[in-house]
């Protein structure tokens, strides 16, 4: 595990780098795969949000983000089986995309007497491995905008994007690659703006940028970040 000096001095380089944009930038710290000792680390560093992809992870790591009071992102997929186990556990769910997964959240954290947040995640890029709803299909974005926003247990709070997968030739050095990334994020930036227009409402969070385009995401307008290699280290598997 990365030690508690080098960990310092990234946390300060991402915040340095962050420190250019004129509004207030939120770190969600990326700890997949990393034991639950991570999180000491975090609220040292006054890193309260915490972004995991796994249920499994969520519910082994539980009692110590309540001990450090961390805000927990579930930031991946979400299995309808895995529903139940959330109360209690997660403040947010970050990649939601279906109707029926925001009905059956819904109806699990009424039953607790919670209430939950919730983005929507927008599929960018158009690239198929992607999660997430087509900016372009606006139907189903509204939808199930409309859906939410009749749960009185979830609170829509934005939107959530992952930019273009570098690859190749096509990596971060790339100007076409640069291109595309700031256009995925300007795209659901305008979006954003388009839907709190058109329901008025207040949507406070943009949630774009990894470790590789943090920088492109902040540029074109993120509310947050998701980080995790470039403040952790690479991560190893489980």
């Amino acid at each position: 595990m990365i030690t508690k000096e080098q960990f310092k001095k990234n946390v300060e380089m991402v915040r340095e780098n962050l420190s250019r944009f004129s509004r207030e930038i939120t770190i969600v710290a990326v700890t997949k795969t990393w034991p639950a000792e991570i999180y000491e680390l975090c609220r040292e560093e006054e890193l309260t949000h915490i972004g995991e992809n796994r249920v499994q992870e969520i519910r082994e790591k539980a009692d110590i983000a309540k001990k450090w009071n961390l805000q927990v992102h579930l930031i991946g997929p979400l299995q309808e089986n895995k529903i139940k186990y959330l109360p209690g556990k997660i403040q947010s769910f970050d990649a939601l995309s279906s109707e029926k997964i925001a009905t059956k959240l819904a109806k699990r954290f009424q039953e607790k007497d919670e209430s939950l947040s919730v983005l929507i995640q927008i599929n960018s890029t158009g690239e198929k491995n992607k999660s997430g709803i087509l900016a372009e299909d606006e139907h189903v974005l509204y939808s199930l905008i409309e859906s939410v926003l009749k749960q009185p247990s979830l609170q829509l709070e934005g939107f959530m994007t992952i930019g273009p997968t570098p690859s190749g030739n096509y990596n971060i050095k790339d100007k076409q690659y640069q291109r595309d990334t700031r256009f995925a994020f300007e795209k659901t930036r305008l979006l954003h703006e388009k839907i709190q227009s058109r329901y008025k409402i207040k949507l406070p969070r943009l949630s774009m940028g990894m470790s590789h385009d943090y920088l492109f995401a902040a540029e074109m307008g993120a509310t947050e970040v998701r980080l995790g290699s470039i403040l952790f280290g690479e991560r190893h598997a489980r």
